[in-house]
């Protein structure tokens, strides 16, 4: 759903302004780090091999990284919810099909849970289409997407 590839493209962007940036791929597909990998193992996003705990993320930050971007796996809620807890946001990435919103309303439920703000991230979703502009409306009435 491109999670991987939205995480990257953001360390890239942050890796501009900031020489403290840790990624984090806790997805067991390791797209993040195979991507990261590919680009010649950076020192700065630098890739961390930390365990999905909350304790352990919360000791990544506590390093003095200025961004910590994490990548999780789809649908593998005890790798998802540690991000979640110590995350200052936490970005979506969805398709505009019912089976892909249905599952990123369990990610909203966590984000409830535990007070994170979220926002979506429409991929493969061309501007201005009906499926689009469905999805957002269903997305407004029913999980409380702003």
């Amino acid at each position: 759903m491109g999670k991987s590839t939205l995480c990257s493209a953001l360390a890239v962007r942050a890796a501009q302004e900031s020489k403290r940036v840790a990624l984090l791929d806790l997805d067991p597909q390791e797209s993040l780090a195979s991507w990261w990998t590919r680009r010649g193992r950076t020192r700065n996003p630098k890739l961390r091999e930390i365990d999905a705990t909350t304790e352990a993320i919360e000791m990544l930050i506590s390093e003095g990284w200025e961004w910590v971007f994490i990548d999780t796996g789809p649908a593998k809620i005890d790798l998802v919810e540690p991000g979640i807890v110590v995350a200052d946001l936490v970005l979506i990435p969805t398709r505009p099909s019912a089976f892909d919103i249905e599952q990123a309303s369990i990610v909203v439920e966590l984000c409830e849970i535990h007070g994170k703000p979220h926002a979506f991230v429409f991929n493969q979703a061309p501007p201005g289409t009906k499926a689009t502009r469905s999805a957002i409306q269903y997305l407004q009435d029913n999980i409380g997407a702003r």
